[in-house]
């Protein structure tokens, strides 16, 4: 039996041409990994006068709708004016008239903070499930992490408003000029 070198040569090279382009094809892609995409604390609404100072510019600006905040952020309401920030999927800051909040600082990366603090104003908290990272609302007189459900926070030098929302009756409790009220084992303090 005769062997034609040339034509099996020939032919073992361009079988490995062939296999290696359909190998190549599969194994060229590239791998990479894609950050997931930053969507909070995201601006969902608003109404009146709403002023922004976020990011590393330092002046405010009146505040765009679906706009995303990061590294830092100071908003300030005017009168007759609210915002509602979506904090994370399951929770929702309302900001009311007349308030000043700070997020000292928001995580570039993921969009997560872990305090905010109320200068002075209302606010409005609302949480539908136990978060992945805890946020604690301060203020010069309180601390606080706060429940699921509805919860609402004032805070001017004369008095400070607290009130907690339950989802399942419909019903507030609130304590109003420094009174202590318990309901349901949650002391709201004074």
């Amino acid at each position: 039996m005769k062997i034609n070198y040339q034509a099996f040569v020939r032919l073992t090279f361009f079988n490995l041409i062939l296999m290696s382009v359909a190998f190549a094809k599969d194994v060229a892609k590239p791998v990479t990994h894609q950050p997931k995409r930053v969507h909070y604390p995201q601006v969902l609404s608003y109404s009146g006068n709403i002023f922004v100072e976020s990011g590393l510019e330092k002046k405010f600006r009146k505040a765009k709708l679906k706009e995303i905040l990061r590294e830092s952020a100071v908003i300030k309401t005017e009168a007759n004016s609210r915002m509602d920030l979506a904090i994370d999927k399951d929770r929702t800051l309302t900001v009311l008239e007349s308030t000043e909040i700070e997020i000292p600082t928001i995580a570039w990366e993921s969009g997560d903070f872990t305090e905010l603090i109320l200068k002075s104003g209302q606010i409005m908290w609302q949480q539908s499930a136990a978060p992945d990272n805890n946020i604690t609302l301060k203020s010069p007189v309180f601390e606080v992490r706060p429940p699921i459900g509805i919860s609402g926070f004032s805070y001017d030098d004369e008095h400070v408003v607290a009130v907690r929302g339950d989802p399942h009756v419909g019903r507030c409790v609130v304590q109003r000029d420094r009174r202590a009220v318990r309901r349901r084992g949650h002391d709201l303090g004074g």
